[in-house]
């Protein structure tokens, strides 16, 4: 029988030099990319509050809202608030760090938080499509396309989804929506019925950057 034992990789652990040189040169290569796309990796974004987390472990990402990815959503509709959106919805694969940001948020936080180049979107949604993209979502709790959403809630575990009070499934409304591109195409909200009002041509990236910045100022 083979036996492992787990040891702890930390700062006191000796570098081996070629895995070393390696690791550091596409690590700086990453960086020089970030460069390029107008990113500045080491520049402070937030100064979170002592007892503020936000959660982008994939296993709270794809299985409830968390503080990260409500932050997402709201920075969405902070960002399409001209276009009077009331919702704000993702897919929690769309989070990749995997780790819990706190105190100091750099930009390279956010670029590892959020890789991918997903803009974001205005869509018109009639309301029982909504309700449909919604409780598809949360039922696939611990994918990639589980559904995290602000403004809108459920006090039946997704059979019904209230905005302000009322079952949006009936309501005969339409509803402007702030979400991305990725799950316009990938969704339900890929239907007939529903119009893109206006694309941002932003990333939730930078949306991201910006709300931390003006909620929690840099230090």
């Amino acid at each position: 029988m083979l036996l492992l034992t787990l040891a702890q990789v930390t700062s006191e652990v000796p570098e081996e030099e070629n895995t070393a040189r390696i690791a550091n040169y596409w690590f700086n290569l990453g960086i020089q990319g970030f460069k390029e796309l107008s990113y500045e990796p080491n520049a402070i974004v937030s100064c979170l509050p002592i007892g503020i987390e936000l959660d982008g472990r994939s296993s709270s990402v794809r299985s409830y809202t968390t503080h990260l990815t409500a932050a997402i959503c709201d920075s969405m509709l902070q960002l399409t608030v001209t276009n009077k959106t009331t919702i704000g919805i993702i897919n929690g694969g769309t989070v990749r760090i995997d780790d819990i940001l706190r105190e100091t948020i750099t930009q390279y936080d956010i670029l590892r938080t959020l890789p991918f180049g997903n803009r974001i979107v205005v869509l018109s949604v009639p309301g029982h499509v909504l309700a449909q993209v919604l409780t598809i979502g949360t039922l696939l709790k611990g994918s990639g396309m589980f559904i995290a959403y602000t403004r809108v809630e459920t006090l039946d575990d997704g059979e019904t989804w209230l905005f302000n009070g009322t079952d949006i499934s009936k309501s005969g409304l339409y509803y402007n929506v702030a979400t991305t591109a990725y799950m316009r195409d990938h969704t339900q909200l890929n239907n007939i019925d529903v119009t893109t009002l206006y694309d941002t041509n932003v990333t939730q990236t930078r949306s991201l950057m910006n709300y931390l910045t003006m909620k929690y100022p840099p230090c």
